[in-house]
């Protein structure tokens, strides 16, 4: 059977709003969007709050999927909450389901699709029961209790997993997942924004960092599986040979880690950085930062994917990180950045970033090559597209249309 009409797919979204992982489906299904009939549910509980307003100019772009906000009563975590307040979430969903059901009845879905978040995987796989058509969990995330028992239980028993990197994918195949049944597409980014002519100097200018000062940064949500702590103490390695040497930290504390970014502030004092370390805190102009940095430093701890290394490498700069998790699918040691063994914890880290900022032309080059490699091979979003749907055929048991030339003969030159 060949695939004559567009394949419809659901995608329930609702834990973290306009989310990295909404955006990851966002461009698979958008590129496919001839050959795949994509519908939104999101979460919504009034027009302005959380990230309605995203989901609204999203659905008003040319390319627009139909989308649907529900209130399936989620919000952002919260610390402390009654009894009654946690309570009252479920009552929203439950109230939710007759709506939800309706407008995927509407879409006549081939695929249920959401990520491994609790909330979005439990209502796909009611709404993959009730209309009795396969569901497919996209696995951002490692495998662990974090999880909770559900998506444990659901990633053995769905008819499909999609990884965002042969790391995760192993993960999975421990969980007991068939190997049939998984699948790597490995995440794209969106292509960045150019910067204006002179936002390396009026970045610089504006943090108060000199035009020649080595200048890495960190854009990340602060975690400690982030790195954030060892990045710090590594940088106090760093400015002892480099003392020029500034760092940039961008990014908000989990709702979960409360105080945490005070906590590397008092660290940085400690180690007597605070000076050179500057936080940014949340910033919409990423590229504009990415412009004004030498390179980037990124040493999560079993990072799945890193779309922060991704965007990084997009700015053509080199990236020190450790070779953990999946961070060595998209950094080659020695050719688009350096990295440390995890056993030899930020010692390493700081040995690898003290090399490339005393090496300014190979740190270039690197940076080069970062650049040729994330928008090229199974990085190129019409390559992750035409897997994604290809996948989504062998789950409904169609054949695709083959992968067109362009794309499928792209190589990565370094």
């Amino acid at each position: 059977m060949n695939l004559g009409t567009p394949l419809s797919v659901v995608c329930v979204q609702i834990a973290n709003g306009y989310s990295p992982e909404f955006r990851v489906f966002d461009r698979m299904s958008r590129v496919s969007h001839d050959a795949l009939k994509a519908t939104v549910i999101y979460n919504r509980w009034n027009e302005t709050d959380g990230d309605a307003p995203r989901f609204a100019a999203r659905a008003a772009q040319e390319t627009q999927p139909p989308m649907h906000g529900v209130d399936f009563g989620w919000r952002s975590v919260a610390a402390g909450r009654s009894f009654a307040q946690k309570a009252l979430p479920y009552v929203r969903l439950a109230a939710s389901l007759p709506t939800v059901l309706h407008r995927t009845r509407q879409a006549k879905p081939d695929v249920i699709y959401s990520s491994q978040q609790l909330w979005d995987c439990r209502v796909a796989t009611f709404l993959a029961k009730r209309l009795r058509v396969p569901q497919v969990i996209h696995l951002h995330y490692h495998v662990g209790k974090w999880l909770h028992q559900p998506v444990l239980n659901r990633l053995l028993a769905c008819d499909h997993v999609v990884t965002v990197s042969d790391f995760i994918r192993r993960e999975a195949l421990r969980h007991g997942v068939a190997p049939e049944r998984v699948t790597t597409i490995l995440n794209t980014a969106d292509p960045l924004t150019l910067s204006p002519e002179g936002s390396r100097e009026a970045v610089r200018a504006e943090l108060g960092v000199a035009p020649d000062a080595p200048f890495w940064g960190n854009i990340s949500r602060l975690d400690p599986e982030k790195g954030q702590e060892d990045i710090l103490r590594a940088f106090a390695r760093v400015v002892r040979e480099f003392p020029e040497a500034r760092l940039l930290i961008v990014g908000s504390e989990t709702p979960w880690k409360p105080g945490y970014r005070a906590h590397l502030e008092t660290l940085a004092a400690e180690l007597k950085i605070e000076r050179q370390v500057i936080f940014a805190g949340f910033r919409s102009d990423v590229p504009r930062l990415l412009a004004a940095l030498d390179g980037f430093i990124h040493p999560s701890f079993k990072e799945p994917f890193g779309l922060a290394i991704a965007e990084a490498a997009q700015a053509g700069l080199p990236i020190v990180a450790y070779a953990d998790g999946g961070t060595p699918e998209l950094v080659h040691h020695g050719v688009t950045g350096l990295l440390a063994e995890l056993s030899a914890g930020h010692t390493g880290l700081a040995e690898a970033w003290a090399a490339l900022i005393g090496d300014p032309q190979t740190a270039r080059r690197m940076g080069r090559a970062a650049k040729t490699c994330i928008t090229s091979g199974a990085f190129v979003p019409q390559f992750a597209s035409h897997s994604f749907l290809q996948t989504l055929c062998r789950v409904v048991r169609v054949s695709p249309a083959p992968l067109a030339a362009s794309v499928a003969t792209q190589k990565v030159t370094l």
